[in-house]
């Protein structure tokens, strides 16, 4: 009872003295944001390829199949932002094969098929391009190249010089990206 009369008296008497009382609240929001830069869709590397035949060998079968001497492996990064919703292509152009002699005559040496990564070509002029690895999703992607997977087959040619044909591969990394707001992983 003491209690409540020493309570009753001091809010009597700040009323009185016109002190009011009031409860306060203190509520506000802010955001948070956090900026994410989309990146690209590249290839890191892709490896040279070197295949060994002999000129007997092409020069008295119908064919020969020469398969890849060391091992390698093609490496593309997708990390453009759109998740699942992305799906990319990388394609090889490849040349055909050819020789200059000392005197400077080129020499080509045909090619019937070049199989990477287990899909053959067929058509190799340096203007055809043919889908290699098709990928989803972002990330990084490694496509191994071996001999089990990656060869070379050469028609007859009775006039083969014993050289080092070369040529060369355009590769080309190509995406449909989708949307922004694919399924993020």
């Amino acid at each position: 009872m003491k209690n409540k009369i020493v309570l009753s008296t001091t809010l009597s008497l700040l009323l009185a003295l016109g002190i009011q009382t009031s409860t306060v609240h203190a509520d506000t929001t802010s955001t948070t944001s956090t900026s994410v830069v989309p990146g690209s869709l590249k290839i890191n590397s892709v490896p040279s390829m070197t295949f060994n035949s002999t000129v007997d060998d092409i020069a008295n079968s119908t064919s020969t199949t020469a398969k890849l001497q060391s091992n390698g492996s093609i490496s593309t990064t997708d990390d453009e932002g759109y998740g699942t919703a992305t799906k990319w292509i990388l394609a090889a152009t490849p040349t055909e094969l050819s020789y200059t002699g000392g005197n400077g005559k080129t020499s080509n040496l045909k090619v019937s098929t070049l199989t990477i990564a287990g899909t053959p070509i067929t058509t190799i002029d340096g203007k055809t391009s043919t889908p290699i690895v098709n990928g989803t999703n972002e990330g990084n992607a490694s496509t191994d190249l071996t001999a089990d997977n990656t060869s070379i087959t050469l028609p007859q040619d009775k006039q083969v010089f014993g050289e080092v044909y070369t040529g060369a591969i355009t590769w080309t990394l190509s995406g449909d990206t989708g949307t922004i707001g694919g399924t993020a992983q």
